[in-house]
């Protein structure tokens, strides 16, 4: 944090201490594809996350400054214009601001702000999230808004929905606000309602493992799958009497079948409702720490996501088909929203070294590709920190 404190000292040019704030990232351990239709997700937000040094200038410019994207160098805005987006990391902040703006909710001042990130760009832990959750929180503190955190959170996804182009659900911004340590959130993305399932890990571990494939899921792809979800429903709501396809029951499957156009759609909607299932029934083998049928759901969910989903790929597919032929890992899956990125992994604490190893050796021998490994640590979500406070290096 020194280090941190001293970069902005350099950058800015000032010499009274920054704010500090932290938003982790996330892990999904089940329910992908869901959080847009209205189903079930448990994700935990991570250690890892989004550092933000900010301070209040005494003028109307936004001054941006990543480490991660150092290269960008500080890039200027003023609160008076249109804050146009850049097609950089930079969107991510000024698309929250966008949205403060375009609430006509006050910003009086302008702002020095440096973001250093713990969270591998592209890795589908929700970086992106991440950097928005942060500053939407920043502005309620220094701005004294009073907003609750779920207003928050529905602020970065309409951020996210609107300025970036991306169709995502409410899932990410969620859980890297209400994130809980040492627990899971069983959320209903349709009412919103939520419960905290207990991660009572013990002698196990959550591992991730980061394909170093980036993902090649872009906004098209995601926002394709998005529409295909709402061509089944807007489908099956001229046949049956449904408001959202998360709340679809396994038993009505075979009716719906009968209302779609292609095997397409009908392989979408069949991931969907048996995700949901998934979900929930993974929710209360945490509560009754039956981790063996947890991690066999997991396996089931990616195995889905691959056929039918279709949004996994060949390196993905090979770090489970690793996992599953090692002893003690009870369960492994793709995480995020596909095509690269990461899995997650339930393994016995004792098994980590050798897991490791197994993975390191075998995924580099059938890939070429080194991968990133590293234990994930349920925690808290987003917050103001002082500045001797840290939760990852």
């Amino acid at each position: 944090m020194e280090n941190r404190i001293k970069m902005f000292f350099k950058l800015f040019n000032n010499v009274k201490k920054p704010e500090v704030f932290f938003a982790p990232g996330r892990v999904n351990l089940l329910g992908e594809h869901t959080d847009y239709t209205g189903g079930l997700v448990l994700p935990c937000a991570l250690s890892n996350g989004t550092y933000l040094l900010a301070e209040k200038r005494s003028d109307k410019k936004i001054c941006l400054y990543s480490k991660q994207f150092s290269s960008t160098g500080i890039l200027e805005f003023n609160l008076d214009d249109s804050l146009d987006l850049t097609n950089t990391w930079a969107d991510y902040p000024l698309s929250v601001i966008k949205t403060l703006k375009s609430k006509q909710i006050s910003i009086s001042n302008g702002l020095n702000l440096f973001y250093d990130g713990t969270i591998p760009s592209g890795a589908g832990l929700s970086s992106s999230a991440s950097i928005e959750v942060v500053t939407r929180y920043m502005l309620d503190v220094f701005f004294n808004l009073n907003t609750p955190l779920i207003n928050q959170v529905l602020d970065c996804q309409f951020a996210e929905n609107k300025y970036i182009g991306v169709s995502c659900g409410i899932m990410d911004q969620f859980a890297v606000s209400f994130g809980k340590k040492n627990n899971a959130i069983l959320l209903d993305t349709n009412s919103l309602e939520y419960s905290y399932a207990p991660l009572n890990l013990e002698n196990k571990k959550i591992v991730i493992v980061n394909s170093n494939k980036k993902r090649s899921l872009n906004n098209s792809s995601y926002n394709e799958r998005f529409n295909s979800c709402s061509e089944i429903l807007k489908i099956l709501k001229k046949q049956m009497d449904i408001s959202y396809l998360g709340e679809i029951k396994p038993i009505q499957l075979e009716e719906c079948n009968k209302y779609l156009s292609s095997e397409l759609l009908i392989k979408r909607l069949n991931h969907i409702v048996l995700e949901n299932c998934r979900t929930k029934l993974a929710s209360n083998y945490l509560t009754e720490n039956k981790f063996k049928l947890f991690g066999d759901l997991m396996f089931d969910s990616h195995y889905s996501l691959q056929k039918k989903y279709d949004v996994s790929c060949f390196e993905l597919d090979t770090l489970i088909e690793i996992s599953k032929s090692i002893e003690g890992v009870l369960g492994a899956r793709m995480t995020g929203a596909g095509f690269g990125g990461c899995t997650v992994h339930l393994i016995e604490s004792n098994i980590f070294d050798d897991f490791s190893n197994e993975i390191n050796n075998i995924y580099f021998e059938k890939t070429n590709i080194k991968p990133s490994i590293y234990e994930a640590i349920p925690s808290n979500g987003v917050c103001k920190l002082s500045t001797g406070e840290i939760y990852h290096a």
